[in-house]
C-alpha cells in the first residue's frame, strides 16, 4: 500500500463530484488557541514475493494541519481550498468560548470567524476531537498567585490526553485514528483594579504509537504530537475550560 498524498487527493481518487462551494462563516470565536497537529500513521505495504520468499514491509504517512484542512474542505464541498478566497488562509484552533466549548475549529485568517466545527459535525460519522484533559483525568499542577493590583496568576497542569480522527462517510475510505497520552498546560492571567486584562496559554500533548487503528480501510498504528497556544484580552477561558472538560 502506497500512502502518499492520501488525504490531499481523496476527492479525486474516490470520484467525489460535489458541486463547488465557497466557504461561509458559521460563527465567531474570540477566545481561542492555535492548534498544531502532527500524526504519523504506519501501515503495511502490499506483500512481495520473490521465488519462495515473501516479504511484508511498512509505510508511513504524516497527517498535519495541511492534510486535515484539505480533508475538512472536501467534507464541506470545497474542491479547491487553495483558491477559495476565505478557506485558502484557514487555520486550526481550539475554541474555548461558547458555543464551541473546546471544539477543534477551522477559522479564517483573522482567527475569529469560524468556517467549520470539526468536532461537533452534523452527523456522528465524521469528526476530529482533541482533549488536553481526557474525561477529567487530572494529574498534578502548580500555581503562582500575586494577590495585588495589578496582579497575576500562573498555573501548570500535567494530565491525561486523548485525540481521535474518525471518518466513516462517503466518499472517503474508513479512518479511525486515535491515541491516549499525556499533556502539559500552562496558563497565565493578568488583572488590574479587579478587571481581567490579558491571558495566555500553551498546551502540549504526546501520544506514543498506538495499535488497533484503521487508516484507509487498512490496519495501522499511529503516534502524534499536538500543541496549542493562545493569548487574548479579558478572562482566561482556557483555565475554565480545562477545569470543566
Amino acid at each position: 500500500m502506497k500512502i502518499t498524498k492520501l488525504i490531499l487527493t481523496a476527492a479525486a481518487a474516490l470520484g467525489f463530484c460535489a458541486l463547488q462551494a465557497n466557504a461561509t462563516i458559521v460563527g465567531v470565536t474570540t477566545n481561542y488557541s492555535k492548534l498544531n497537529v502532527s500524526i504519523t500513521v504506519t501501515t503495511n505495504k502490499a506483500e512481495k514475493t520473490s521465488g519462495d520468499i515473501e516479504t511484508t514491509d511498512t509505510a508511513s504517512a504524516k497527517l498535519g494541519n495541511k492534510q486535515l484542512l484539505a480533508l475538512f474542505a472536501t467534507y464541506n464541498g470545497i474542491d479547491s481550498p487553495s483558491t477559495d478566497p476565505v478557506w485558502k488562509n484557514a487555520m486550526l484552533v481550539i475554541g474555548w468560548d461558547e458555543p464551541w466549548d473546546n471544539d477543534v475549529l477551522v477559522v479564517d485568517k483573522t482567527g475569529t470567524n469560524v468556517l467549520f466545527d470539526a468536532t461537533t459535525t452534523e452527523d456522528s460519522n465524521f469528526y476530529f476531537e482533541v482533549e488536553f484533559v481526557s474525561d477529567g483525568d487530572y494529574g498534578v499542577g502548580s500555581t503562582v498567585y500575586k494577590d495585588a493590583s495589578p496582579g497575576y496568576w500562573d498555573g501548570k497542569n500535567t494530565d491525561s490526553a486523548y485525540y481521535q480522527l474518525f471518518v466513516d462517510e462517503d466518499p472517503f475510505s474508513y479512518i479511525d485514528i486515535w491515541g491516549e497520552g499525556g499533556s502539559t498546560q500552562n496558563f497565565h492571567q493578568d488583572w488590574n483594579a479587579e478587571i481581567y486584562t490579558t491571558w495566555s496559554d500553551t498546551e502540549s500533548a504526546i501520544f506514543p504509537f498506538q495499535g488497533s487503528q484503521d487508516f484507509e480501510d487498512y490496519s495501522a498504528s499511529a503516534k502524534a504530537t499536538i500543541t496549542a497556544d493562545g493569548h487574548g484580552k479579558g478572562f482566561n477561558l482556557v483555565n475554565w475550560a480545562i477545569e470543566n472538560w
